[in-house]
């Protein structure tokens, strides 16, 4: 366990067969665990994000970084795009899938691939309770769809190792 601006970062070491502890060691995996949506661990432009995910090679040398923010609206998740796109030119989409599909948006650049993945959140599962003071009762409270934004920076040279080859966490969603 590793802290990192008062956060805990899990390290997991991923192998070619993520069932057993014997496979051959493929790179190692910090996770961050526990954030809150007021938290600012990483900025792009104007936008923050609230938690981030790192993949490490072996050798330590900095495969991945992954950062999320976990509540934005449909229009800031466009304005997203649309900075990265005037950036870096217009975005590849692609569809990806894991239980549901999503959008991927991928832009490869020389030194780098950056890609963009918005999880709509209707919050059709979750269970949202509000605690009324006055008759100190539990009631239903309203729920409030948004979008995760998961943003990936891989470097160029590691790009076809791990694009798509991530199973659990966020970096799943890296494909």
């Amino acid at each position: 366990m590793y802290n990192v601006k008062n956060t805990a970062l899990q390290k997991f070491i991923s192998r070619e067969n993520d069932y057993t502890d014997e496979g051959k060691p493929l790179w190692v995996e910090y996770r961050q665990f526990s954030s809150r949506s007021s938290d600012e661990i990483a900025t792009y432009g104007d936008f923050v994000f609230n938690t981030f995910n790192m993949v490490v090679s072996l050798e330590e040398d900095m495969m991945v970084f992954n950062a999320i923010a976990s509540d934005l609206t449909q229009q800031q998740s466009d304005q997203f795009i649309q900075l990265l796109n005037k950036e870096h030119g217009t975005a590849e989409k692609s569809e990806g899938e894991f239980m549901d599909s999503f959008e991927v948006y991928t832009w490869a650049l020389k030194d780098r691939v950056l890609k963009y993945v918005p999880l709509y959140d209707n919050e059709e599962s979750t269970l949202v309770v509000m605690k009324e003071k006055e008759n100190n009762t539990l009631q239903a409270g309203e729920k409030h769809p948004h979008y995760r934004e998961l943003f990936y920076i891989i470097q160029a040279k590691y790009a076809e190792q791990v694009i798509g080859q991530f199973h659990t966490g966020d970096l799943l969603y890296c494909q």
